[in-house]
């Protein structure tokens, strides 16, 4: 909620199926290509550390 009442907001959701873990990503209520690229690139690099980074991305 803001001052000028509610607002939509985006995120992108990232989810291992076969772990059922996710990772969500900032919100912004202008979502855009460039917004997506960089939500994405934050999502490859919060991976680096994981045992089994993901191979296959999917977009729905």
């Amino acid at each position: 909620m803001t001052a000028g009442g509610l607002r939509d907001l985006r995120v992108m959701v990232f989810l291992n199926l076969q772990t059922r873990e996710f990772i969500v990503t900032e919100a912004t209520n202008r979502p855009n290509s460039s917004w997506v690229s960089r939500q994405t690139k934050k999502f490859a690099e919060e991976t680096t550390d994981y045992e089994k980074r993901p191979a296959i991305l999917i977009r729905d």
